[in-house]
């Protein structure tokens, strides 16, 4: 069913993602039919590229057979395994299109463009060309490719930084017990207070 990278091709990838999960669900809501997104960018690929689908390490096998054999069939498209190197996949690509995976962010920090239709926390890296109008998915792809990568290793670090200092000390377990994740949440809710994010709303009932 899998295919394999070729050698010298030109290429975007396409990481597929989990389903369902907030990154999408919410934060790409519009784009939750994933074959439908792999076609649309299949036809409107420039001249001359392929696009590289490869399935979620965590997801793979969860869609039918049919849902593969669909994408497989479209023009200019191969399939690739979870288990194929996803940094080797990046930086032999031309760039990446994503709804909100982490790939597009890794993807930025190796100096390549990423074309984006969800919203995520990387969305304001200079790299990525947003995705706004769907129907104008080719004029997007081939004008962000023609652009020269306007970028550094010291805008990726200071990128890497700002977004650090603007995150919260705390850990995230969807798989704690009732009273631990009470716990957890009451956490973070000190936190959120101290860095005067929550503004009238009343302290929550300790789990102890």
């Amino acid at each position: 069913m899998y295919q394999k990278a070729v050698a010298g091709e030109r290429f975007l990838l396409y990481p597929m993602h989990f389903h369902p999960e907030a990154s999408t669900s919410i934060l790409a809501g519009a784009y939750l039919d994933e074959y439908e997104v792999i076609r649309n960018i299949a036809f409107s690929l420039p001249e001359g590229t392929r696009l590289y689908v490869k399935d979620h390490i965590s997801a793979w096998a969860y869609p039918t057979l049919d849902f593969y054999r669909r994408i497989r069939s479209l023009p200019n498209v191969r399939l690739l395994g979870p288990h194929e190197p996803t940094k080797e996949l990046i930086k032999s690509s031309v760039g990446v299109i994503t709804l909100t995976s982490t790939v597009g962010y890794e993807a930025l920090l190796l100096k390549k463009r990423v074309f984006l239709y969800g919203r995520v926390f990387y969305e304001f890296h200079k790299g990525v060309v947003p995705i706004a109008n769907p129907a104008n998915l080719r004029r997007i792809i081939s004008g962000g490719l023609a652009s020269p990568i306007g970028w550094d290793d010291q805008y990726n670090h200071d990128f890497v930084c700002a977004y650090w200092l603007s995150t919260l000390p705390g850990t995230l377990n969807l798989m704690l017990d009732r009273v631990p994740a009470a716990q957890a949440a009451e956490h973070i809710y000190r936190e959120l207070l101290k860095a005067g994010l929550l503004h009238g709303l009343a302290a929550i009932k300790s789990a102890a």
